[in-house]
């Protein structure tokens, strides 16, 4: 019976891993920048919000294949699918041990704020990214640590490109755990956790968060212990904010914290958040009409302490029937605009401006634990 307690605690890890792959989805990631797993854990409950880049837009309707669409004969032909174009990367993932093909796995492709993703079976999958364009590709399958390799997408016209992973089995009682509660002890139900891959001139300051995740994904669960999914060795960041039901941030500050994984070590993370604020923002013209940044040029933004430094922040819009997008120091789209997280109580300048203009201020007494809105107009 003693021999049998490593396979055990081997099956238990698997299935915790293979839980966040079947039901935690990136597809809860902050928004686009704008221009500039088996059995679940009881309690716990997966649930999407937009993407941070181009997820976050609804999917197209698929026609019916026993229907031929009718166009008018001035029409111009529709637009070609982006699936139609050949595939540029033609990706193999195969066990380490063995040299198996990984029966299934998930794939995401990252670049400069757009995102690519999937899921293939059979150790293959046909790949069609952004033509000439260099990012990271994180591959991920059930009971396997994940892979990240930095990859070149051949440019148009040139060849498919071929890439081979090789994936490890994961290794017991590695990876990261948060206990995540307020200051009352009290655990958070509902969090967004972002990783982030740390560059080397990144690690000494947080201004990775302002950065593009490696994921991001959002979970329930009621005691507030929250098991991230396995992470290939290197340093990572992450972000931890508290939400609500419908995925919108509360007003708690974020947890942030740097952390290296080698393969063989874990932690389990006691995350007090504290209270915070969330202002947001409602951006008219002089007319009372809603800003559109491709209408009236870019609309820069800020918001510091008064008499403090300015700070880049990323801020996040999410109008009414229109997809998320996010952007640093900028309005990112039509619809009210707020912070990617909260901020600490305390007297504010908030300013806007389009373009060379000068900027229109406004002084913010922002309470703990409060949300405001703003309506402000900007010539």
């Amino acid at each position: 019976m003693r021999s049998a307690l490593p396979v055990l605690a081997l099956l238990g890890v698997i299935a915790v891993v293979v839980a966040w792959a079947l039901l935690a989805n990136d597809r809860d990631a902050l928004p686009p920048s704008a221009g500039g797993d088996g059995q679940a854990r009881t309690g716990e409950a997966s649930t999407e919000v937009p993407t941070e880049r181009s997820n976050a837009a609804p999917p197209r309707p698929r026609p019916n294949p026993t229907t031929e669409p009718s166009h008018p004969a001035n029409a111009a032909p529709p637009t070609p699918r982006q699936d139609a174009a050949p595939a540029n990367v033609v990706l193999r993932v195969r066990e380490a041990v063995e040299h198996r093909a990984v029966a299934s796995f998930s794939w995401r492709y990252a670049n400069n704020g757009t995102v690519a993703k999937g899921e293939a079976a059979e150790g293959e999958a046909m790949l069609r990214l952004p033509a000439g364009t260099r990012g990271q590709l994180l591959v991920e399958a059930g009971g396997m640590t994940p892979s990240v390799i930095e990859i070149g997408v051949p440019p148009a016209g040139a060849p498919a490109a071929t890439i081979d992973v090789i994936m490890n089995p994961a290794a017991v009682a590695t990876g990261i755990t948060l206990l995540v509660h307020d200051l009352s002890l009290t655990p958070i139900a509902s969090v967004r956790v972002d990783a982030f891959v740390l560059s080397p001139e990144a690690r000494g300051t947080e201004t990775w968060a302002l950065g593009t995740p490696l994921w991001a994904r959002r979970r329930s669960a009621a005691d507030g212990r929250y098991e991230l999914p396995e992470l290939a060795p290197g340093e990572y960041g992450i972000r931890v904010v508290a939400v609500a039901t419908d995925g919108s941030l509360l007003p708690m500050l974020p947890f942030k914290r740097r952390f290296e994984l080698t393969g063989s070590n874990g932690f389990l993370e006691d995350v007090p958040l504290e209270p915070g604020c969330v202002p947001t923002f409602e951006l008219v013209d002089g007319n009372g009409a809603v800003l559109d940044p491709a209408q009236v040029g870019v609309v820069r933004l800020g918001i510091r302490l008064v008499g403090g430094p300015p700070v880049a922040r990323r801020w996040v819009v999410q109008g009414a029937g229109t997809a998320a997008a996010s952007g640093v120091d900028v309005l990112p789209g039509i619809g009210t605009v707020s912070l990617a997280e909260a901020l600490p109580a305390g007297s504010y300048e908030f300013e806007a401006a389009i373009g060379g203009h000068a900027p229109v201020r406004r002084v913010l007494a922002l309470q703990p634990g409060a949300t405001t809105n703003e309506r402000v107009v900007v010539p």
